[in-house]
């Protein structure tokens, strides 16, 4: 209905405004990871870092690492979309439900690795059509970051893996 479609579309530009204000803030040099994960994540929910236990529906795991400034709208796009798939459908839809994010940059493939797990929540079960969150999330990793997206429903919750190279996400010194 129109209500809720105005509520997505409403999400998604906050999320565009987001990462626009990180990046003002960092001088449109690139941002940190961890940054735009607890900015993005936000709306949906505390996050902790590894430092940190028990506090948050997010747990954020990965070394420093510095996003180049034109991934940075990207991957938050990315990021909010799979929170709030996971705020209807997911773990989020749940109390108890948390979500983990892992990155790692794999050197030997010159490629980042994102890992969104989800745990706590409904049992997913395969979905029976793609919805725009997901035609999102493809289109931007594949498109814009010339990546690609896997995704698994084990009855914990969603696994949801994105692989892109570092080339076109790495900014430099985190």
């Amino acid at each position: 209905d129109a209500a809720t479609y105005a509520r997505l579309v409403e999400g998604r530009i906050a999320a565009l405004a987001r990462a626009q204000s990180l990046l003002a803030a960092e001088r449109w040099t690139g941002a940190p990871i961890t940054t735009l994960l607890t900015d993005e994540l936000a709306p949906f929910g505390e996050a902790e870092t590894e430092a940190e236990t028990g506090r948050g529906r997010f747990s954020l795991r990965g070394e420093p690492f510095r996003l180049r400034a034109e991934a940075v709208q990207p991957l938050g796009m990315v990021f909010h979309e799979l929170a709030t798939n996971a705020a209807k459908h997911g773990a989020l839809a749940r109390e108890d439900g948390r979500v983990r994010v892992e990155w790692q940059a794999d050197e030997a493939e010159c490629r980042l690795r994102i890992r969104w797990t989800e745990t706590g929540g409904p049992p997913p079960g395969m979905p029976s059509h793609r919805g725009v969150g997901s035609r999102v999330i493809e289109t931007t990793v594949n498109g814009q970051l010339g990546g690609h997206v896997e995704r698994r429903w084990p009855d914990e919750g969603l696994v949801c893996e994105i692989i892109v190279p570092l080339a076109r996400v790495r900014a430099g010194p985190a």
